[in-house]
């Protein structure tokens, strides 16, 4: 039996066990163990990996580099596979992180974190820094161990970590843009700096959730995002856009808002048609200006304000077909 069929069958043992009856003292140090041993089987693999590459071993199955290997016969995405190669070929670099890694003493997502700090130092530096980086990486998480390598670049190379900052600034990207299905998409990438000042303010939005309170932490992060722009948009001094303070457009009619059988969507500017309850609640706090046409299109003319005594419930009435353009400040 080969090395590998030894370790199938001892993986199909552990799953036929069963462990409904274990005491929980016993579960936990299991799910300790089986941890390292997880991280020991990633060692190997990453070995592996810098095997095939050293020798050029994927060419022999027809494929041009490694990650490409990789990434079709393990299915991986092209970042990871080609991430992978370059950590497989820095730990036959640093037998000292190679070492701990194959006792399980650190995991994968450590080794990415040494490696990649590593190689953005010095080489002078970076062997002063790896048996510090080593031991901090088996005592902390992969979180506090980034806090750490960062801490102890701007210690042994203050220029350097100088010029990372800038780096960072410099990548800085965000994207928001509306999906098919009609929500709206959010991804990106901060600097330091400024990322630092986006969760304060998010976590001063956030607080502390009360006790009825069912929503998760995204979805409480998410709110306080939505109610910074909303802060932005009713008190802070913003450019004017076209002439006009920035709002929400909001493109309805009575019947949209009644939920008449058959009546169009209502739209909402820049992501498209919304639902007649989201369109009703708008309405209730906007400013509305009537739009008379004839047909489709046919403009008579534009009522800018709130006629006298006006309520948006008026809008739920039936009444003249109109176009209601309604800004939600």
């Amino acid at each position: 039996m080969s090395d590998l069929e030894a370790l199938a069958c001892a993986i199909d043992d552990l799953q036929r066990r069963d462990v409904g009856e274990l005491p929980d003292a016993v579960a936990c140090a299991q799910v300790v163990a089986l941890r390292r041993q997880i991280d020991r089987l990633e060692s190997v693999f990453t070995t592996r990996v810098g095997v095939v590459h050293t020798r050029g071993a994927a060419a022999a199955e027809g494929y041009v580099t490694t990650a490409a290997f990789l990434r079709h016969t393990c299915r991986l995405t092209a970042g990871v596979a080609r991430s992978r190669v370059d950590v497989a070929l820095m730990l036959q670099e640093t037998p000292l992180v190679a070492e701990a890694f194959a006792d399980g003493a650190i995991s994968y997502a450590h080794v990415v974190m040494l490696t990649t700090t590593l190689r953005a130092l010095p080489p002078e530096l970076a062997a002063e820094a790896l048996p510090v980086l080593v031991e901090a990486a088996t005592l902390l998480d992969t979180g506090r161990l980034a806090q750490t390598a960062k801490r102890l670049r701007h210690l042994i190379d203050p220029d350097g970590q100088a010029g990372l900052d800038q780096r960072h600034y410099e990548r800085r990207w965000l994207e928001v843009a509306a999906t098919f299905a009609g929500t709206v998409a959010v991804n990106g990438l901060l600097d330091p700096e400024s990322g630092a000042i986006l969760l304060t303010a998010i976590d001063a939005l956030t607080g502390q959730p009360a006790a009825d309170d069912e929503r998760t932490a995204a979805q409480r992060r998410a709110d306080a995002l939505v109610d910074l722009a909303r802060i932005g948009l009713d008190h802070a001094d913003l450019p004017d856009a076209g002439g006009e303070r920035p709002h929400m457009l909001v493109v309805s009619t009575p019947a949209s808002l009644r939920g008449d059988l058959g009546a169009p969507p209502s739209e909402l500017n820049r992501v498209g048609s919304i639902g007649t309850e989201t369109a009703r609640r708008l309405s209730c706090d906007s400013i509305v200006t009537r739009v008379v046409t004839t047909e489709p299109s046919q403009l008579l003319r534009a009522q800018p304000e709130h006629p006298a005594g006006f309520e948006p419930a008026e809008l739920f009435r039936p009444q003249p077909d109109r176009s209601l353009r309604g800004t939600s400040d």
